[in-house]
């Protein structure tokens, strides 16, 4: 099992678009499936934005997660997004979405971002203890969401003064 650019393999972009399309249609009610897949293809012009990385053993495929540059029709002044976080659900509890985060994360530093976004309508506990901080809660296209950030940018140094 190895986590990989979805550069390397676009044979996943139907099992992804079938499982978005399953779990978010209602969040995005002007998409149809076709619609996740263009999304998706649209990871493989290899620029920094949009990318998506997948979770895959030969040719199967059992997650993925993307940074994007919109996310949230209410916040267009945020971004770049964490999106599309989806484990099948053989692998759920295995810790495999935190390897994934981990790996876009990490791509997301190399490339220079200060913050990424997110937002979720349940796993803000899970985000957090990876340590993304809450920005504000709201309703979005009639579910409560959390709206979360992750900061790249170094924290200050703890100075101790010596009396």
């Amino acid at each position: 099992m190895q986590i990989r650019d979805l550069t390397e393999c676009p044979h996943a972009i139907d099992q992804l678009a079938t499982w978005h399309y399953r779990q978010w249609a209602a969040l995005y009610p002007d998409h149809r499936q076709q619609t996740f897949a263009d999304e998706l293809r649209q990871s493989l012009e290899g620029l920094k934005v949009p990318r998506t990385w997948v979770i895959c053993d030969g040719d199967q495929v059992f997650g993925s997660a993307s940074v994007i540059y919109d996310d949230m029709s209410t916040h267009p002044e945020l971004g770049p997004w964490l999106a599309s976080v989806y484990i099948d659900e053989k692998l759920r509890g295995q810790g495999w979405g935190k390897k994934l985060i981990s790996r876009l994360m990490a791509d997301c530093a190399k490339t220079g971002f200060e913050t990424v976004y997110l937002f979720t309508p349940g796993q803000e506990e899970f985000y957090q203890s990876l340590g993304w901080t809450l920005r504000n809660r709201e309703m979005y296209q009639g579910e409560a969401v959390a709206i979360m950030s992750y900061d790249f940018s170094p924290h200050p140094a703890t100075v101790s003064v010596n009396c």
